[in-house]
């Protein structure tokens, strides 16, 4: 399996400034127009051919760019990347990788915890 240092090079490769680019200047733009979901899991997600357009933690008073990021959260059977994206104003790319999915740690006691781990995660990982 790639480490998340090395998902987060390839991300960068496809979306950051850096020339040449692994994705077309064609194919991003097709990638980036967005739609928002309007039916089903997460209606009014802004959503493209592949990625998803998001804001993260956004602070009242700190540039809402800082904020605005690129790309696909994902998840199989024993491991997940909660957060897997590009920030355009900083350019820069952040993946955090679990190597469990949600609920299958059950050593913990309160099992509905366990649901909201990669979230907590993420929000440690940002502070």
């Amino acid at each position: 399996a790639a480490t998340p240092g090395a998902v987060a090079r390839v991300v960068h490769a496809a979306f950051g400034s850096a020339r040449p680019r692994l994705l077309s200047d064609t194919s991003l733009a097709q990638m980036r127009e967005f739609q928002p979901l309007t039916t089903g899991w997460s209606t009014g997600l802004r959503y493209g051919l592949g990625v998803m357009d998001v804001r993260f933690f956004q602070v009242p008073g700190v540039p809402p760019e800082l904020f605005h990021f690129v790309g696909h959260a994902g998840q199989d059977y024993g491991s997940g990347a909660f957060l897997h994206y590009y920030n355009a104003a900083l350019d820069v790319s952040i993946v955090l990788a679990t190597s469990t999915a949600p609920g299958m740690n059950c050593s913990l006691v309160d099992l509905a915890g366990n649901a909201q781990a990669q979230i907590v995660s993420a929000c440690e990982v940002w502070e």
